[in-house]
Parts: structure tokens; sequence; C-alpha cells
């Protein structure tokens, strides 16, 4: 078993990610998630209801679950502010990305087919309860799972296994920050307050929610602070003090120097990327809000005004 450990942390040093062994596969409530379904602050993501009683235990996505890897790959952090896409959907699809780097673990720890499942933000898993119970990081004010050495920067993937793996020391010690302590420049600089404090998040609020889950046309007060995003926001990961950007030279789909052009986009310009899951109307919608903060986006949303689709069409229309 103890190769296991061996193996493990030579991929981690081979792909610059962390990763930790957990047998812990089953998770009670927490008062977080009782206030966050309470007070219906999921808005449009009925999903996450239907799927809270699955969270309880990981037995609903692999019934033969005994050990969970999962591992923190980190993202660069967008330099400009507030930059169009969000950090974690440059490039490649992170879905795809991840997917790869896990599959790659799983050969290199020998795991038997059919003993295994990967899961990437796509099984009901409480993935960052899951990464803070196994020492991987501690949840932050913002709700992301702080990764030492790392920060809030970090994609989540899991390999649920039936096989008995030996538990990872955690990344947290003694002498190493276990929580944020009194530290609140997150929630501080949230343009819409959405950061209720102690890791709960109002999606209601959230810019991130806005553009990239939500169906419904934004409020005024939503509208206000959109700013030039089209997909995610990276305000709260930038700003904490523990956030180290790897240095890479992924490039994002669409950049504030060419928004214009994106009002030309079809399915075939987001293929494999992130951006991919949006739908297209949606993604039109959020580039021509985005638009009313380029200097050229005046004669490139008059192009979106006899959209099919009438928020794409109101989108078009609306002023700052």
């Amino acid at each position: 078993m103890a190769d296991i450990l061996t193996l493990l942390e030579r991929f981690e040093r081979h792909e610059n990610i962390r990763c930790a062994i957990t047998r812990r596969v089953s998770f009670p409530t927490t008062h977080n998630e009782e206030l966050f379904f309470a007070n219906r602050m999921y808005g449009d993501m009925k999903y996450l209801e239907e799927h809270r009683p699955l969270k309880r235990s990981l037995s609903s996505v692999l019934p033969s679950v005994r050990s969970v890897v999962i591992c923190a790959i980190p993202y660069r952090i967008p330099e400009q502010t507030p930059n169009p896409i969000a950090g974690y959907a440059w490039g490649e699809d992170y879905h795809s990305k991840v997917n790869r780097i896990l599959s790659k673990l799983v050969a290199i720890l020998g795991l038997s087919p059919g003993s295994w499942r990967i899961c990437v933000d796509s099984c009901p898993v409480p993935e960052r309860t899951l990464a803070a119970t196994a020492g991987l990081g501690w949840i932050g004010q913002s709700g992301n799972l702080v990764v030492p050495g790392i920060g809030p920067n970090v994609l989540l993937g899991e390999i649920l296994t039936s096989a008995d793996l030996p538990e990872t020391r955690p990344l947290i010690t003694d002498t190493s920050p276990r929580t944020c302590g009194t530290c609140t420049i997150c929630i501080d600089s949230c343009p819409t307050g959405a950061l209720q404090g102690g890791g709960l998040v109002d999606a209601r609020l959230c810019l991130s929610y806005h553009t990239t889950e939500s169906r419904e046309y934004p409020a005024p007060d939503i509208l206000d602070t959109l700013g030039p995003r089209i997909f995610g926001c990276d305000e709260c990961v930038k700003v904490c003090p523990y956030s180290h950007s790897p240095t890479h030279d992924t490039v994002p789909l669409v950049d504030m120097e060419h928004l214009p052009d994106a009002v030309h986009f079809t399915k075939r310009n987001l293929r494999n990327t992130a951006l991919e899951h949006l739908s297209m109307w949606r993604f039109l919608r959020n580039v021509a809000l985005a638009l009313r903060y380029h200097p050229d986006g005046a004669d490139a949303r008059k192009e979106l005004e006899d959209h099919p689709h009438p928020q794409v069409r109101k989108a078009a229309r609306q002023t700052r």
C-alpha cells in the first residue's frame, strides 16, 4: 500500500497538482447547506435540491465505493479585472482537461476496470466538503476550497473506487493556515454581496451564476455590476491572499480587445471550451451586455438587435 502513496506523490509533482485520498464516503447535512436551501439561494439551479439527498453518501454514485482520490488542479487567474472569461474557463474545456488527468492517475494506480468512476462537476458529489475532509484544504469565506500553496484557484475532480486505498496525510498541519481567520477581503470585494460569510454563497446574487447558469434576464442591480463579464467571475479568487497563479500560455477564448468579434460566434467557435455548455442565445445575451463597456460596442450590438431570441434583442438595446 505504501507504493500507492509514492505513485501519487510522483504524479502530483509531474502534473503540478495536489491530491488526497480519503475513506470518508458519507456526509451529514451542514448548517450552511440548511441555510442555502431554506432560503432558496440556488436560484434556477433546482437540480441542486434534487441532488441533495444523493450527496449524503457517495454510494449513490458508485455503490461499491470504499475510497476516494480527490485532485486539485490550479488554473491561471486573469490579470485583467474584470475579464470577460473567468480563468477556469480559459482554453480547453476544464471537464475534458481534468478527466484526462484523472484517467492517467487511474492507470498509474492500477485500478481494476469496473472498480472506479471519475467525477468532474458531473456527479452529485459534495466535492469541496470531500476535499476539506481529506485535508486538501479548507472551505474559505468565498465558499471555494483554499489549497495551501495554491489558493482557491483550483479545479476539483474525484476518482471514486471500490479499492481500499491508504489515506494521505492532510496538507493542513499545525503550522499551516486552517481557516481564513478574520480575513474578509473576498466578502468586501464581491461586486454584489453574494458572499454571506463563513463560506455561504447566495447564488442569486453571484455574477458567475448569472453568466453561466441563469436563464432569466438579469435584474437591474445585477446589470449594474456585470461589467464586461461573459462567463464567470474571478473577483473573490483574485483578491484572496492565498492565491498563487500558475504560469502557462493558455489564452482566453474572448478578450476585451476582440470582444466585438464575438457577436459573429456560433457553437463551432465555442467547441471544446467550457462555454460550449452554454446555450448560444445565453452566450450572445452576455456578449451584448458586455459590449456596453467596449468603445466599439455600439456598432457590434446593433447586429444583435434583430436576433430571434427576445433576451438577446433586449440585451442589445440595454443601456448602462
